[in-house]
């Protein structure tokens, strides 16, 4: 599985997809900030919120449930993205020869996971750095953005085994703008457990049609 990580570590690397994965939800929540501090002051003035009549505080807070949705929704690009290509040439046979379908997929997963979860802390951190302020209970961001990268990833991977073709990702959109919202409404370890459960569900479920697609 480690040798599986470090080729699609290197593979997207090469070909700019994990600068993409990385970047893109900095830019995504940066960009917009920026533009309303500009067009609303005339003039970047630091420190910066998504409104005029808002503090940094409460536009730090106001943001840190789009950054999880952001961080995710990049997972399952990552996720699906990992091995479209292999997938799609069939060379994934040859994985499948050598390693388990279900090592494979879970390191699609954990490696879609690994994406998003970093570009979460990045684009945490650049926010943190604008609007020099916390959202409150990081902690607890953090671990349900690890947790829903995760779930994420596995959706994203899972979506690719189906279909390969771009617009498959489409529903994964779809379905993380209800499941995400209904899971952030829930208290104490619930979330987490069902985001774990899940992840474990779509990583079994793309294992077993990856094993069927190889076949035929």
């Amino acid at each position: 599985m480690i040798a599986i990580l470090r080729y699609a570590f290197l593979k997207n690397l090469r070909d700019g997809s994990l600068a993409a994965f990385l970047l893109g939800p900095i830019i995504m929540l940066t960009a917009p900030l920026l533009g309303v501090a500009a067009f609303t002051k005339g003039l970047v003035v630091y420190p910066l919120s998504i409104d005029a009549h808002l503090t940094p505080a409460r536009s730090a807070a106001e943001m840190a449930p789009v950054t999880v949705f952001i961080a995710a929704l990049f997972a399952a690009l990552a996720g699906f993205w990992s091995f479209r290509g292999e997938i799609i040439s069939r060379s994934m046979g040859s994985f499948v020869l050598a390693v388990k379908p279900v090592k494979i997929q879970i390191a699609s997963t954990l490696f879609g996971a690994a994406a998003g979860f970093a570009g979460y802390i990045l684009t945490s951190v650049s926010l943190f750095t604008l609007m020099a302020a916390l959202p409150p209970h990081p902690v607890h961001l953090i671990t349900d953005a690890a947790i829903l990268c995760l779930f994420g990833a596995a959706s994203g991977s899972v979506a690719v085994i189906l279909s390969s073709e771009p617009w498959a990702i489409a529903p994964l959109f779809l379905f993380g703008m209800v499941v995400i919202p209904w899971l952030a409404k829930m208290r104490g370890a619930a979330p987490e457990l069902i985001g774990l459960v899940l992840s474990i569900i779509c990583v079994a479920v793309s294992a077993f049609f990856l094993e069927r697609r190889c076949a035929t």
